[in-house]
């Protein structure tokens, strides 16, 4: 395997002297050195996630979800706060969530808070990290997550029914409909929740750091979604689907702040969607159009200041792929076509538009079920600026024609485009600056045993990224303003371990994942070297997560600890947030009622009473309990 060797080699120390620069001839050359030699949007790390599971039964938020499925780092500003999620050191506008290949990330921020996406209008969930997310669309430097609401046809009839109370006297209820005739698909979806966020927290700001209550952190929201899917023949079907999730909640101060102002936010977020699928002998044709509309209501008395940001975006894509996959020397392929037209009005950036437009293309051929190459490549028009070509390549090797054993290598570019707010906002905006541009290198490997019943799974991946033209708000006089200051190196690994076994009466799954990422400045473009080499704010360098779950018979036992290290809270890292650990646990037991099946479970969150902050002086909650009913129907 020299050959193996030398790639990974050359891959691993020409990275880091390749640049974005279109003037330097050695640059370009050194460019396509890496693109012949490394691999594949397959070879990119992807987690697939079976998602009616966890947040049917677990009631689980899409935010909970995704902490208790990947080590990720989950940004909240604190109970009722705007919450995003970052991978492998970017921005939380560095990521993206797609439901049905619609982009839900706001035009207006570039990021879409986690509290508005519903999480019975999902069923499946692919978690890509890095480069990965180049096949979704631009802008996902750091990955993204895609959401979808397929039909498996187990049952013709189902009814779910769940609601959670918890000792923070919140209530969560949730109806999930589904009823499936010869043509017709239907599911309806219905959530509703309440709630004060009723609980005590260490206040280090008041000496000898007394336990102060939250208060003032109300919060009410619901959502309504329908999907239908209707087969007009053997080789068409349409889909009509759509959702609106309004959630109204008060802000609550700070926790050195001496008293409470009425600061809330209304927010709001819909969905409408038309889709058309034709299957033809070796190929599919999938179009979809789409409207997504974001309101942002924000008010403070103290500063007598109320706003409202208003963004919409229309997007079209149609997409070709091939689906038969029988021959040794078959060449899948596959093409799509974005149109997205992006608008935001508010008292700050007044009515303002933009034109995306996108083509992506895939093809990849296999040898002897051993040797799997693929190439891919996406190109934008983002109002008057080309993207250029974005490459993404890879190479996937396994020693025999199972999967106990593979490895792979990958190499992709993407960039991310200023945001709306970035170039309009009043006052501040900057028209003229640059996309962020990245460029990524991967290597995989990953393998399956099975020992004396026991079942192993595990998989290894390094990475290392750099990005150019880092977009960040800085203070310019007496109003702040974007710029592109610094280019960024994130390099790290991740490790993933995966246990499972069958025993007469009962199964035992262990699943543990560590992450370690180390993302920083590489060089500045507006002074500030002392910078230079300093981690990125809210990085951590260690993440992990422990998923474990014990079945016996009726009755269901899961513990979930996920691990978040200390991070820098500031450019200089004089400043810093200290590492903390959330142990959860459930105990459910299920029931059979004729035809449906009740499941009672009882939780415990933070069950050593962790007392720990996300961001500085936004107190998170301690230890509490929770009480899930959950009645399923199926026939």
């Amino acid at each position: 395997m020299k050959w193996w060797t030398i790639i990974l080699f050359l891959v691993t120390f020409s990275i880091d002297k390749i640049t974005f620069s279109q003037n330097d001839p050695d640059t370009t050359s050194s460019q396509l050195l890496v693109l012949i030699i490394s691999a594949v949007p397959d070879a990119d790390k992807i987690e697939h996630f079976q998602t009616d599971s966890s947040l049917v039964d677990g009631g689980l938020t899409f935010q909970e979800f995704l902490s208790n499925s990947t080590p990720i780092f989950i940004k909240s500003y604190g109970v009722n706060g705007v919450s995003g999620f970052s991978l492998r050191g970017g921005k939380t506008d560095q990521t993206k969530i797609y439901w049905k290949d619609i982009d839900l990330n706001y035009p207006s921020l570039g990021s879409v808070d986690l509290n508005l996406i519903p999480s019975l209008m999902s069923s499946s969930a692919d978690v890509k990290f890095g480069q990965a997310g180049i096949s979704s669309g631009t802008g996902a430097i750091g990955g993204s997550v895609s959401l979808d609401l397929p039909y498996y046809g187990v049952d013709s009839v189902f009814l779910m029914v769940h609601s959670r109370l918890s000792s923070l006297q919140n209530l969560d209820n949730r109806i999930k409909f589904r009823r499936e005739w010869k043509r017709l698909k239907m599911t309806l979806v219905a959530e509703q929740g309440v709630g004060k966020n009723h609980f005590t927290y260490v206040n280090p700001t008041k000496e000898n750091w007394p336990r102060d209550t939250m208060r003032n952190a109300h919060f009410n929201y619901h959502t309504l979604g329908i999907d239908l899917s209707y087969k007009l023949s053997k080789k068409h079907s349409i889909n009509l689907s759509g959702w609106m999730r309004e959630h109204q909640r008060e802000l609550p101060p700070i926790i050195s702040a001496p008293r409470y102002y009425g600061e809330a936010l209304d927010d709001q977020l819909s969905v409408t969607t038309l889709g058309y699928k034709y299957k033809g002998k070796g190929y599919r044709i999938k179009a979809r159009s789409a409207f997504v509309t974001t309101t942002n209501q924000y008010s403070n008395p103290q500063i007598n200041q109320n706003s409202e940001n208003l963004s919409s975006t229309w997007q079209n894509l149609i997409s070709v792929e091939s689906h038969d996959d029988d021959y040794r020397w078959f060449m899948p392929w596959e093409g799509q076509i974005r149109y997205h037209m992006e608008m935001v009005n508010s008292e700050n950036t007044d009515v303002r538009s933009l034109n995306r437009l996108s083509a992506y293309g895939k093809t990849a051929i296999r040898y002897r079920d051993k040797y799997k190459l693929s190439v891919a490549a996406r190109a934008e028009m983002f109002g008057d600026e080309f993207s250029g070509i974005l490459p993404n390549v890879g190479l996937i090797y396994k020693p025999t024609h199972l999967d106990q054993f593979v490895m792979s290598v990958s190499y992709s570019r993407n960039l991310r485009f200023p945001t709306l707010n970035d170039l309009y906002w009043s006052p501040g905006g900057n028209p003229d600056l640059e996309p962020e541009k990245a460029q990524m290198f991967e290597a995989r490997v990953s393998s399956k045993m099975l020992v004396k019943r026991w079942k192993f799974k595990s998989s290894l991946s390094v990475y290392r990224g750099i990005t150019d033209n880092w977009i960040q708000w800085l203070p310019n006089g007496n109003v702040w303003s974007p710029r592109n200051i610094k280019s960024v190196l994130s390099k790290g690994l991740e490790w993933d371990l995966g246990l499972s076994r069958q025993f007469k009466m009962a199964q035992l799954a262990i699943n543990t994942k560590l992450s370690y990422t180390l993302a920083q400045n590489r060089a500045t473009y507006s002074g500030q070297p002392e910078i230079i080499g300093k981690d990125l704010i809210y990085v951590p360098r260690w993440n992990a997560l422990v998923n474990a779950e014990l079945v016996f018979k009726k009755w269901s036992l899961r513990y979930v600890q996920p691990y978040t290290g200390q991070y820098f809270l500031s450019s200089d890292n004089s400043s810093y947030m200290p590492a903390y650990s959330l142990w959860n646990m459930m105990l459910s037991k299920s029931l059979k009622t004729g035809s449906g099946r009740l499941n009672l479970a009882f939780g415990v969150k933070n069950l050593l009473d962790w007392q720990y902050q996300v961001v500085p002086s936004r107190a998170m909650p301690g230890r509490f309990f929770t009480l899930d009913v959950n009645f399923i129907l199926s026939k």
